[in-house]
């Protein structure tokens, strides 16, 4: 039964992907509300008394916002950079993964991305097709070694009781079985 890593299974570590951009957010509306509190109460304490004009008063009132306007904005430039690598991260993780499990001996677990990069779905789709290939070859593999294990066993007993008739066929069999093993050999190049 094939197993299957979905890239919703590798979320374990949503927190440490997302620290960057939930430590920039965070530092941005702190250091957005620091600025208005400083300059407010510094501009309105110590410069409204120089204010000559609806301008000026306007200009210190609306300056600590616009600043934080700009740190907001610069933020979100960041973070808006920031969300495609971190989800393209995820995926190459998850294709890490994927390669470790075969490096292993696993050729049952199938890769399901769920991603915008089309590179890497295709990866990951060409990934899952060279496993299967491989996984069907081997298991082609043992069912003809099984196979010829038996017929052996079956000549050994045929020869015992003086069948040798009975033997030479069981003989063509394998003949044939390692016919059929050297076509799977030619698909690979070692």
């Amino acid at each position: 039964m094939a197993s299957h890593i979905t890239s919703s299974g590798i979320r374990g570590n949503i927190f440490h992907d997302y620290k960057q951009v939930w430590l920039m957010a965070g530092g941005a509306v702190l250091l957005s509300a620091m600025t208005i509190i400083y300059y407010s109460y510094k501009w309105y304490n110590e410069q409204i008394e120089h204010v000559v004009n609806k301008f000026e008063m306007a200009a210190i009132t609306l300056m600590p916002y616009m600043i934080s306007a700009v740190v907001a904005a610069i933020t979100t430039i960041a973070i808006r950079e920031i969300l495609p690598i971190l989800k393209s991260a995820r995926v190459t993780r998850h294709i890490q993964t994927r390669v470790k499990l075969l490096a292993e001996g696993d050729l049952t677990t199938v890769s399901r991305l769920e991603c915008d990069n089309e590179q890497l779905k295709e990866i990951a789709t060409q990934l899952n097709y060279a496993i299967g290939f491989i996984g069907s070859s081997i298991a082609q593999w043992k069912i003809i070694n099984r196979q010829q294990w038996d017929l052996l066993e079956n000549i050994r007993h045929a020869t015992a009781k003086g069948e040798h008739g009975r033997a030479l066929k069981m003989i063509e069999k394998m003949e044939e079985n390692w016919r059929m093993t050297a076509t799977i050999e030619s698909r690979f190049k070692t």
